[in-house]
């Protein structure tokens, strides 16, 4: 679940005088960003200085917002006190954010060169400026939503997910240390890892991949005809059960209380094929990557023995980790490749 808070700034909206579409044009355009599950935490202010310190505050310190995104009062007007707010309630501020927005508005109007609008952090929130027009705080949030999620994941925040539509920039994660071999020990013998001294942490990952076959194969999927009965439903049962068997098939695997195990078969009718994705998650000192590439291998196969019958020449493809989040090597995501043919 990410939390976005977000505080319009308007004299006129805030006494009704018309509606709010601001606010909602941040949370559409977020919602077509974000692929996680979203809460926000939607608030409504006049240009007052010392109730936008107060909100901005509380979005951070009492809700523990991931992002918080304001629209309006970045201006050289009087009432224009929104940067005022944020040095008082930002321990670093990030002006790039603000750099790069005015450079994107100034293609379209002139105008864009009197907007004090930037960004910077409170604890483990982000905050970000945008302008007060729907069109262009579409504009803006494109420009620097890709920057936006690996920001979070330094600060603390949580783990940001992105459709597939909106490239994010994440570095790769780092190598291990002195390149050493940890499932080899100093007598050059398997070992399973030690880490009873890694930090209990949430981990998540994410997984996905494809099976393809023919019309006939995929059609009696669609229409629930299948002589040896649901297909989608067997293959997620499958799925949960390999994600929980991981241990006893990969032999340096560490038995894991998985916290949960979300599935979901997505038809690819061009290619007549279907995608399943995997996110597990867990409370512990290792990572779930295994677990949720076990778990769409599993879910797969299962598929591949429901359908055999009618394709002996399925093909099973692009089996891959999407995400994961959590422990000392740091987060990486890659985006879902093109379907193959």
């Amino acid at each position: 679940m990410i939390k976005i808070g977000v505080l319009t700034l308007s004299d006129r909206a805030s006494q009704g005088i018309y509606d709010d579409i601001s606010g909602k044009a941040i949370q559409n355009t977020l919602q077509e960003f974000i692929a996680d599950e979203i809460e926000f935490i939607y608030r409504l202010c006049n240009d007052d200085l010392h109730n936008i310190i107060n909100i901005l505050q509380e979005l951070s310190d009492t809700y523990q917002c991931d992002l918080i995104v304001t629209t309006g009062g970045t201006g050289p007007a009087l009432r224009d006190v929104t940067p005022e707010a944020m040095q008082a309630v930002c321990n670093k501020m990030l002006p790039g954010f603000g750099e790069l927005m005015r450079s994107v508005s100034l293609q379209k109007v002139p105008t864009a060169i009197l907007s004090r609008q930037s960004a910077g952090i409170r604890g483990k929130s982000l905050i970000v400026n945008l302008p007060g027009k729907p069109q262009s705080i579409k504009e803006c949030l494109h420009a620097v939503f890709p920057a936006i999620p690996y920001c979070i994941d330094l600060i603390g925040g949580a783990y940001i997910h992105a459709h597939n539509h909106i490239q994010v920039f994440r570095p790769s994660s780092n190598p291990p240390e002195n390149n050493i071999i940890t499932h080899i020990n100093k007598n050059n013998h398997p070992q399973m890892v030690d880490v009873s001294q890694k930090p209990q942490t949430q981990r998540v990952a994410q997984a996905c991949g494809k099976i393809k076959m023919n019309a006939q194969a995929f059609m009696s999927v669609i229409e629930q005809t299948n002589a040896k009965g649901p297909v989608i439903q067997t293959a997620i049962i499958a799925a949960i059960m390999g994600a929980k068997k991981t241990s006893d098939l990969i032999p340096m695997c560490h038995p894991l209380t998985i916290s949960s195990v979300e599935c979901d078969i997505k038809e690819l009718h061009e290619q007549t094929a279907f995608m399943l994705q995997v996110t597990i998650k867990h409370t512990g000192n290792t990572g779930v990557e295994m677990e949720a590439l076990m778990a769409v291998s599993i879910g797969l196969l299962t598929m591949y023995d429901m359908l055999k019958a009618m394709d002996k020449e399925m093909k099973i493809y692009d089996i891959m980790l999407l995400s994961k989040s959590g422990g000392k090597s740091g987060n990486f995501s890659q985006n879902i490749p093109m379907d193959k043919k």
